[in-house]
């Protein structure tokens, strides 16, 4: 297909579906558009077409053909940057440190998607996997579901005190399932996540292993958001600033594990350090409403520690 980009017109061989973003970033080398949340929702990836700004990541490459694409990049006049462009190139002046976070904004989304979705279906008294599966067209999203239910024995018979929780979502052209086992003592308000089942599917695998290495990373500091990390604040000053006072995840708190991958030879590989972060959250919550009743919105869920008190 055909596409007009800056001015300039491109040949690519990608398929229809491919997003406009990875074809700009991967096969054009044009990076000024962003990853961002994956859901056109954080502005990270914005071009105009036909003048229009747009989310790339959500627009198929195909449905620009004989439309004309301004990136980042062409906004340039003369020589001389667009304050937009320089405002890319110029270093923060924060006083704080930065770092990198997986998911982005996708993380806090599909926290809040996948939590409302699991009260709706109690709500309806309807099992929490078959309500999402009763409601998507997406047959990947639904693959991935399936995957994770079936490897973490969905349909088993709950022991007491124990809740089950699942969430799913896909960002940048990658798919995840999730579920989670708690364990809740009532007597103390002591809280265990006992297990988690991913699966995973971002088209053809190329590097088992390292795919494997990359999921359960994301789950490892998904775990850390979800329940504890969290900066405080006073007049100003960090109440935590160090890993004595900032609580992470120590070795007791790691669940048991299995990933499950999903290899679709017969879609392109997209990337996998960023979305199996999503789920882990919502997995938690919901299973943590499912043993406790309590519904909770925030994140981190457990700031306090393992404790929660009905």
């Amino acid at each position: 297909m055909k596409i007009n980009v800056n001015g300039t017109d491109y040949t690519l061989n990608v398929p229809a579906n491919t997003s406009l973003l990875d074809a700009l970033r991967v096969n054009l080398n044009l990076t000024g558009s962003k990853y961002g949340c994956g859901e056109g929702a954080c502005g990270a990836c914005k071009v105009l077409i036909d003048g229009h700004a747009t989310p790339s990541c959500i627009t198929p490459v195909a449905s620009v053909e004989n439309k004309i694409v301004i990136t980042i990049e062409g906004l340039e006049k003369d020589g001389q940057l667009h304050p937009l462009q320089q405002a890319f190139l110029d270093e923060s002046d924060t006083p704080l440190k930065q770092g990198s976070y997986r998911g982005l904004a996708a993380t806090a989304n599909v926290f809040s998607i996948e939590s409302v979705m699991d009260d709706l279906a109690r709500q309806l008294k309807q099992d929490p996997l078959q309500f999402r599966l009763n409601n998507l067209k997406d047959e990947r999203l639904k693959q991935v579901l399936q995957a994770a239910a079936s490897k973490f024995g969905w349909t088993r018979q709950k022991e007491a005190g124990h809740g089950y929780g699942i969430a799913g979502a896909f960002i940048k052209n990658a798919y995840v399932g999730t579920c989670a086992e708690v364990i809740y003592n009532k007597s103390n308000g002591q809280l265990q996540i006992l297990r988690l089942v991913l699966a995973f599917e971002c088209g053809a695998i190329v590097n088992p292993l390292h795919l494997e290495n990359q999921v359960m990373g994301c789950v490892l500091q998904g775990l850390g958001g979800a329940l504890f990390e969290a900066v405080d604040f006073k007049d100003g000053r960090i109440l935590n600033p160090s890993l004595s006072s900032y609580r992470v995840p120590r070795f007791g708190d790691i669940p048991e594990l299995d990933i499950v991958l999903l290899n679709r030879k017969d879609i392109p590989s997209a990337g996998a350090g960023e979305a199996p972060i999503v789920g882990v959250a919502p997995a938690i919550r919901n299973a943590i409403a499912d043993v406790t009743g309590v519904k909770l919105y925030t994140l981190p869920l457990l700031p306090h520690g393992m404790t929660l008190k009905t």
